[in-house]
């Protein structure tokens, strides 16, 4: 998709999409993989596209639940969870395949506010970085709030490979996750930085994929300058033709928009 061609509902509501695992060919997914998979980054970015979509259940919902999406793909839902707690609205679902090879995601979702929004909450909740780990607070209180019952639901699984994934918010939590339960692989998708560099090296031996829109302006923030690093492999994506330098202020919002980590991801 082009830059030009993303609307806001692509960007700001992405849960009421109506082609989840349609825009591309789906190969099948390899359980066994920790090197970077195309096909296992397509359906982790689509999974990550429909933990926006909302239930019946929840505030808001889209017309047509999550399952009418999943039983084609022969996925299922294990388990929905979301936060009780006001100070954070945290939600996340464990999807699981329904045919061999068995395979498992932990995917969070990301934020539904808008991305100078989200951007102005990072900065105004940057911790005092200092020399061992240290991560953003927000995210870590995100986390937290969730955490004690996705292990519950984590210990269930009984040895099926478990990979964690998210955008924008949900990449930010998903690569907290994997700093307190190892899993098979990591895919984020436009995440901000998450802790700084004692943080990163904690992490060096889980394979943590970043995937990266062009110039998606969420991936900046917070500044590196004040001690944050990015974490695990970059894969960078590109706009292909790039559009004139006058269009790029417009792609620092629309680069984040999840369609276009599926439409171009190669």
């Amino acid at each position: 998709m082009r830059t030009e061609e993303t609307t806001l509902k692509d960007l700001m509501n992405p849960g009421a999409a109506e082609d989840f695992f349609a825009r591309r060919e789906m190969e099948p997914f390899d359980p066994a993989a920790t090197a970077f998979n195309l096909a296992n980054a397509l359906w982790l970015m689509e999974l990550s596209r429909l933990v926006y979509r909302r239930n019946p259940s929840e505030p808001k919902p889209h017309p047509s639940p999550r399952s009418t999406f999943l039983g084609t793909q022969k996925l299922e839902e294990v388990k929905f969870f979301t936060a009780t707690d006001p100070t954070a609205d945290t939600q996340a679902i464990i999807f699981r395949s329904t045919t061999d090879p068995k395979w498992a995601a932990l995917v969070f979702r990301g934020t539904e506010q808008k991305p100078a929004d989200l951007i102005s909450d990072l900065l105004l909740s940057i911790p005092h970085l200092g020399s061992g780990p240290i991560v953003h607070r927000g995210f870590k209180h995100a986390l937290d709030i969730v955490w004690d019952d996705i292990m519950k639901e984590i210990d269930k699984l009984e040895g099926v490979p478990l990979f964690i994934t998210g955008h924008s918010l949900g990449a930010a939590l998903a690569t907290l996750a994997a700093a307190r339960h190892k899993p098979q692989g990591v895919y984020t998708f436009g995440s901000p930085l998450v802790g700084n560099h004692a943080f990163a090296q904690t992490l060096k031996d889980i394979p943590i994929h970043r995937v990266v829109d062009d110039i998606d302006g969420v991936t900046f923030v917070p500044p590196p300058q004040l001690g944050y690093e990015h974490v695990g492999e970059v894969r960078h994506l590109f706009e292909d033709p790039e559009p004139p330098l006058l269009l790029h202020a417009e792609k620092l919002g629309f680069d984040h928009a999840p369609v276009n980590y599926v439409d171009r991801l190669k």
